[in-house]
């Protein structure tokens, strides 16, 4: 149970993602006047690529702040969380356009996460 509100804001990720992967920032602010902790989460969502899941988890960590405190966050996403199974079952990166969900849940509640529209180039 936790007893503070989490608000992530401010969130970046390149506008292409390619061979090298991705960094995704962002900032998490501790809104209550108790000290915790939250997990921020990121997930990806492909447009247009029904074989896709709806939302994946690529990324999370487990944030400490004191009351008030804010802290800036960054991922360091590899390739490979980018990439998708094919028909063959050969995970490969893909061109395509996906969003990046950033939150303190999952994006099944889009008014809870912040979103980075991207393009994937292989």
């Amino acid at each position: 149970i936790g007893y503070n509100k989490y608000e992530v804001s401010n969130v970046t990720c390149d506008a292409v993602v390619g061979v090298n992967g991705a960094t995704v920032t962002c900032d998490i602010e501790n809104l209550g006047d108790r000290d915790g902790a939250d997990v921020v989460q990121v997930y990806i969502g492909h447009k247009n690529k029904p074989e896709a899941p709806i939302y994946q988890l690529i990324a999370f960590d487990k944030v400490w702040l004191k009351a008030g405190e804010k802290k800036s966050v960054t991922f360091d996403i590899s390739v490979d969380r980018f990439m998708l199974y094919n028909n063959d079952g050969e995970l490969l990166l893909e061109d395509s356009d996906a969003v990046i969900y950033v939150g303190t849940c999952s994006p099944v509640k889009d008014e809870l996460c912040k979103t980075v529209d991207i393009s994937i180039r292989s």
